[in-house]
């Protein structure tokens, strides 16, 4: 889901340096903070790679409250697309491993051309939104192929949390 109305997300763009970048301090505490969040050390790995290929791209995230993950995105000043994942702390269906999964998915909407609606709106037709879902979902499917050996033990939980996920998106008929 895009959504463009956190009110911190401004707050990040405006806390990088001039050229857009954030420092690597910052991309380490990141880190840390997701790490020490999931606290699963089997997935710590994936997780610095998830996040640093992120940062790479001009998408930040930070974990927070609520009761689903997001997407933000914006126009910086110099014309260039910024993202900011909002992951959700507290998983839907039971395992934090659901992070990872959140990342993967959100990150699919930052990648998604055809998800560029202007800020600020967002398109209420129930095709037009699955569609969006299933193509950040296919894009999250490449990114948890990036990791078979690390992953394979959490296959079955992230078909079916998926399968969850989709759900709440009525498939057209």
């Amino acid at each position: 889901m895009i959504n463009r109305s956190e009110p911190s997300f401004e707050l990040d763009v405006i806390s990088r340096d001039p050229s857009g970048m954030v420092s690597d301090a910052q991309i380490e505490m990141k880190i840390k903070e997701f790490k020490a969040w999931v606290n699963l050390p089997a997935y710590d790995s994936i997780l610095e790679a998830l996040i640093r290929n992120s940062y790479a791209q001009n998408i930040g995230l930070s974990l927070y409250d609520k009761d689903w993950s997001t997407c933000s995105a914006t126009t910086l000043p110099d014309g260039r697309r910024a993202f900011y994942l909002w992951i959700k702390k507290e998983p839907r269906f039971g395992s934090k491993r659901e992070v990872i999964f959140d990342i993967m998915h959100e990150s699919g909407h930052a990648h998604d051309d055809v998800d560029r609606p202007l800020p600020g709106t967002r398109d209420r037709d129930p095709v037009a939104e699955r569609g969006r879902e299933l193509r950040a979902w296919a894009y999250a499917d490449e990114q948890f192929d990036a990791f078979p050996d690390d992953l394979a033990d959490a296959q079955p939980e992230y078909e079916a949390y998926k399968r969850g996920c989709l759900a709440t998106y009525p498939a057209p008929l």
